[in-house]
């Protein structure tokens, strides 16, 4: 169950993100959640959608997150 509560949270920071490109509170804990679905399911297509929006965003910001507002 704990995999579906996972996914949940991966699938509307995903949402969020397609929506108004806003990111969560703690995208750090959503990149924990990610790993987490590919150690049981290597091809989470919600893990793989997240996995591009983090290697994006980091990518654009010097390499980490940017600082919540």
């Amino acid at each position: 169950m704990a995999n579906y509560d996972d996914a949940l949270k991966v699938m509307e920071a995903v949402a969020r993100y397609r929506e108004d490109e806003s990111l969560p509170d703690d995208p750090h804990e959503i990149d924990r959640l990610c790993e987490r679905l590919f150690s049981d399911d290597g091809f989470d297509e919600v893990a793989i959608a997240w996995k591009r929006i983090s290697k994006y965003e980091r990518e654009v910001h010097g390499g980490d997150w940017p600082n919540a507002d």
